[in-house]
């Protein structure tokens, strides 16, 4: 399993993560085998938003949304951890099968435990 998760640093397993994924300065991909540790590797969001305003439908920047997404799908996930989705995001998510969660722990290791303890609260609508 694949899970992703937008993060405020680049400290492997102990980055923290981070509010809104379009402003997260990184992305953790932790790969998931059963009781295995797996691995978690830390990438550069190359859409990170200074102002999330910017990336609002509002502001007409369908474009960079669009861009945003790919780059998140092309990492494949099983799993989003994130503390907010706004809607075209969530719906396009859901089409595709990501799971979607709350974050329950502050860095990537409390999530990916509370998510194979079965304890993270998932997403049932858009959180923005």
């Amino acid at each position: 399993m694949k899970v992703i998760m937008p993060v405020m640093e680049n400290h492997g397993i102990e980055s923290r993560v981070t509010g809104h994924p379009r402003m997260a300065p990184y992305f953790a991909v932790a790969k998931i085998n059963g009781d295995d540790p797996g691995t978690v590797d830390i990438i550069e969001n190359p859409y990170k938003e200074e102002n999330h305003h910017a990336f609002h439908h509002h502001e007409g920047n369908h474009e960079g949304a669009n861009q945003f997404f790919k780059f998140l799908t092309d990492l494949e996930p099983d799993v989003l951890i994130s503390y907010n989705i706004g809607p075209g995001a969530f719906y396009r998510f859901r089409e595709i099968g990501v799971k979607m969660y709350l974050p329950k722990g502050h860095t990537v290791k409390e999530n990916i435990d509370a998510l194979k303890a079965d304890t993270l609260t998932e997403i049932s609508e858009p959180l923005d």
